[in-house]
């Protein structure tokens, strides 16, 4: 009787270790489990995960990320129509908020894309400020132009009247005019010695427009050195003695979302791809922050798993 059940035993042991070996290697995310868990639940492949430490200044509060994570994980279970992840308070898959240097370089990058930002919205008000006065001198000047054409041909003619006529009354009168040319001319004059100022103020602004332009053309220049793509260093999977997802470095929720669905494509043992616009591309880059789904290259790197059925 005992040989017997020793070998029930045996046979069960040898049955169960054959059984999660093949599992494991036709659904690895399983290793993720506590041996616990995959006991009492052996056909439950889906990876069990829990929010551990987040920091405060990120601003965001233990059931912020418990959202997004759960947001970033029907990512993949409406991109495959699969349950991959489920919210477990014991799991062994824990994910953490850690703020350190990383985050803090993020922070100065916004800073230099608000002030980038700051500085063309500023040089694009300046531009169409510069426009609208170029403009108002060029009518300012041609009505001048025709105002000095007009009096000029009107005070040619009143010389050239003068000149000639012999009629006191008629003299009279054109000398009045002649006066009231003169007078005239002195506007005239008044303006165009406006105007010259005011072509003479455009003129210095439009230098330190064009000082402002090179200074925003280098400080474009600075910022595309360090604003340049990097890999998802922001957050980090990590498995052995602990599995843990640490996120160090995200600019707003949408790209931290995104953050938690690539590393969570790691918890699945995917590597990267090479579509710039997939989950599982190795920069952040040209994804769409908002609404992401998952691209076909990322459903290949899960359909190509090996044994994965």
């Amino acid at each position: 009787m005992f040989k017997a059940l020793k070998l029930i035993i045996t046979v069960s042991i040898v049955s169960l270790a054959v059984f999660f070996g093949y599992q494991t290697h036709t659904e690895p995310q399983v290793r993720h489990n506590s041996l616990a868990h995959r006991l009492t639940h052996p056909t439950d492949t889906r990876v069990r995960y829990r929010i551990g430490d987040v920091d405060a200044r990120f601003g965001l509060t233990h059931d912020d990320v418990k959202r997004l994570t759960a947001e970033a994980v029907q990512i993949w279970h409406d991109g495959t129509n699969k349950e991959w992840f489920i919210y477990d308070d014991d799991a062994k898959l824990t994910i953490n908020l850690i703020y350190d240097e990383r985050q803090i370089e993020t922070n100065a990058r916004q800073q230099i894309k608000q002030n980038l930002n700051d500085l063309h919205n500023h040089h694009q008000m300046s531009s169409e400020s510069l426009q609208k006065r170029h403009q108002q001198l060029n009518a300012q000047f041609h009505a001048l132009e025709t105002e000095l054409d007009l009096w000029h041909s009107d005070y040619q003619k009143t010389i050239n009247r003068l000149r000639i006529t012999s009629d006191d009354q008629e003299r009279h009168a054109l000398t009045q005019k002649h006066e009231q040319l003169l007078t005239k001319q002195r506007l005239i004059n008044e303006k165009i010695n406006a105007y010259q100022t005011a072509q003479n103020e455009f003129n210095q602004a439009v230098d330190k427009f064009n000082a402002q332009t090179n200074k925003l053309n280098q400080s474009i220049d600075q910022a595309n050195a360090r604003l340049t793509a990097r890999e998802f260093h922001k957050g980090e999977f990590r498995h052995g003695g602990d599995t843990l997802i640490n996120v160090y470095e995200f600019e707003n929720t949408d790209e931290l979302r995104l953050t938690l669905a690539h590393e969570l494509g790691h918890a699945l043992y995917l590597d990267h791809n090479d579509d710039p616009t997939a989950l599982m591309y190795p920069y952040a880059q040209k994804q769409q922050l908002k609404d992401f789904k998952l691209k076909q290259a990322d459903i290949d790197l899960l359909e190509n798993r090996q044994f994965y059925k």
